[in-house]
């Protein structure tokens, strides 16, 4: 017979000593149990580990329901009033409330177990195996994926030394958020491989580890990435989907990058908007595939954009990491935001910023974003998608080196990295026409 195994997870010390606190002091109207608060807050600690760009996070209680008590929603207002949670602002027609939890309540940690006899434990069992069925049914994976998927599930980590690193984080809430994120992979039942429906890119619990605990994955790994992959996934879509521009006739001639992404992932309507945008430049700019863009795709394939971009742009006080999350910003942020009558552009800084050095591209990049701003990020994660999990981690698998995939890198045995990143560089000469640079990193030195 199967022993079941109590679920384990941390919780900050200072939350669970002053949630015991207010419980007795302003005990609820309600009748409660104290795991429900639990779970609460450790959902909400997922939520922020899979959304780390995210500073107040969505809560559904439908989903919430399911796993812990009908009235859930009491408890959200019980830690909101008592200052445990803290959330952002109503937005009708919009979007609801979002939350997260109060960082003051983040200091020091503590084990919590669910017995199985516990009533919420077979709830969340339920949850756990209902989640993996649609993941397969809606998946329908193919035998690489499902080789990929077995080679994650039986994926060992030094927990021990992973928990020892954690603990010398001076960040509280990375702390937490790291014990978390180490409590779904010691848990396998917690473990998840999916494909994102938006994007199609490969979601695990690895996708959103932190560096520094990948270094713990028990065996000799290597990681191999696309050096500056968000500038060269732009400027390869730019470049190849235009061949050529004629600033007199406006003459425009394209292709899709493949026929796979043109078709199948919805780029042709994208690709027309990209002409589209190209075409309505004035013609004093004609000399935009030939000049900047050829600049901007050079930068990439060498591996050093971000670092030649400070170069150009020649300010003493501008450093790599503002480059870094400009490109997020140019890329993934809205291009204005209305608030009643105002208008402001989020970002305003490090869009100015990325204009200064590459004005046309930029004029192109808000083009593409005018009428929606994520379709411009999506279509470029589309294209990441496809190059390393359908393509890339296709190849490997059939000559025998099963990867594991974080986005725009992929991870191999030491002793296959050689081999696997001549396939990853035959992918990209194939489709881009070009070989990037890539880092080629053992795991165990990454800090």
């Amino acid at each position: 017979m199967q022993v079941k195994k109590p679920i384990v997870f941390h919780l900050p010390k200072l939350f669970v000593l002053k949630l015991d606190e207010e419980l007795i002091i302003n005990p609820p109207s309600f009748r409660y149990q104290k795991e429900y608060f639990y779970y609460l807050i450790r959902y909400l600690t997922v939520k922020e580990i899979q959304n780390k760009n995210s500073k107040y996070f969505a809560i559904s209680l439908t989903n919430l329901k399911r796993v812990t008590v009908s009235n859930i929603d009491r408890y959200v207002i019980y830690l909101e009033k008592g200052a445990f949670l803290e959330r952002d602002n109503y937005e009708v027609g919009v979007k609801a409330y979002h939350y997260k939890m109060n960082p003051e309540f983040l200091e020091g940690f503590v084990k919590f177990e669910i017995s199985p006899t516990n009533k919420i434990y077979p709830k969340i069992i339920r949850a756990l195996r209902l989640k993996q069925k649609n993941y397969n049914a809606k998946d329908k994976r193919p035998e690489y994926l499902r080789k990929m998927w077995l080679k994650f599930k039986t994926l060992d980590f030094d927990y021990e030394g992973a928990r020892k690193w954690i603990d010398k984080n001076p960040s509280i809430s990375k702390k937490y958020s790291y014990h978390t994120a180490l409590d779904r992979l010691e848990d396998k039942r917690f473990r998840y491989f999916k494909r994102n429906r938006t994007n199609n890119r490969l979601d695990s619990n690895l996708t959103n580890l932190p560096k520094g605990l990948k270094k713990f994955i028990k065996g000799d790994y290597k990681q191999i990435d696309l050096a500056n992959s968000q500038p060269y996934l732009l400027g390869q879509f730019l470049g190849q989907t235009l061949i050529s521009y004629n600033s007199n006739t406006n003459n425009i001639n394209t292709k899709p990058l493949c026929s796979y992404l043109n078709k199948k992932n919805g780029f042709e309507k994208f690709v027309s908007q990209t002409v589209t945008a190209i075409s309505k430049m004035p013609q004093k700019e004609g000399s935009f595939i030939n000049g900047e863009l050829l600049n901007f795709n050079s930068s990439c394939l060498s591996g050093n954009f971000y670092d030649d971009f400070l170069t150009r742009l020649n300010d003493e006080n501008v450093k790599r990491d503002d480059v870094k999350k400009m490109m997020f910003a140019v890329l993934f942020s809205k291009n204005e935001n209305k608030i009643g009558f105002k208008r402001a552009i989020p970002f305003e800084k490090e869009k100015k910023m990325f204009a200064e050095v590459y004005p046309e591209i930029f004029w192109i990049v808000e083009q593409l974003k005018k009428y929606n701003h994520r379709n411009l990020p999506i279509s470029l994660q589309k294209m990441e998608a496809y190059v390393f999990i359908d393509y890339i981690a296709l190849k490997l698998v059939e000559i025998g080196i099963v990867p594991l995939t974080i986005h725009d890198s992929i991870l191999v045995p030491k002793n296959d990295a050689d081999e696997a990143l001549k396939v990853i560089e035959s992918v990209f000469k194939e489709l881009f026409g070009v070989v990037p640079t890539f880092h080629n990193e053992l795991l165990k030195s990454i800090s």
